[in-house]
């Protein structure tokens, strides 16, 4: 875990809040996604300060793509950060946020947190260090005795005679 939290420190992470549907209803009223920013924004900031987590601003960015979402930075990357963002979603005025991590990597691009884990290459078929699934031995392995087995291309040959 410590080799996560250290890599984890030095990413240039953001936390991405976005709610599961389209049109939420709470205390009397539908929340819908424009409203979002408005109405989650501050249930936000205070749950991640109760959990020890603080970002760049006292305000996040709200985004609209096809999906409306909001971003922050985390002023500091510490276990409370992983630890409040290890279940994916926060519960605020009993609608559930989910959150996930976004430019893990050390350069501004999604990465997984295999790249965090001290920049080492881990197979996620085997598990091992040292390379990714693409170039598993393993694999590689069971591919080539596959291929072994499969019969070559077939031509049929008539005779002229």
């Amino acid at each position: 875990m410590q080799h996560i939290e250290k890599g984890l420190a030095q990413t240039n992470m953001q936390v991405i809040f976005s709610m599961d549907e389209v049109q939420v209803e709470g205390e009397n009223l539908y929340w819908r996604m424009p409203d979002f920013e408005k109405g989650f924004e501050t249930g936000i900031l205070e749950t991640s300060r109760e959990n020890g987590v603080e970002f760049d601003s006292d305000e996040l960015r709200a985004v609209v793509a096809k999906s409306a979402f909001m971003v922050g930075r985390p002023s500091t990357k510490t276990r409370a950060l992983w630890d409040m963002m290890k279940p994916g979603y926060l519960m605020i005025r009993g609608v559930r946020i989910w959150m996930q991590p976004a430019f893990t990597g050390r350069s501004y691009s999604n990465s997984s947190l295999v790249e965090i884990y001290q920049g080492e290459k881990v197979c996620f078929q085997c598990h091992k260090p040292g390379y990714f699934k693409a170039a598993c031995p393993t694999l590689q392995s069971k591919y080539d005795a596959r291929m072994s087995n499969q019969p070559g291309p077939q031509t049929n040959m008539v005779s002229t005679t």
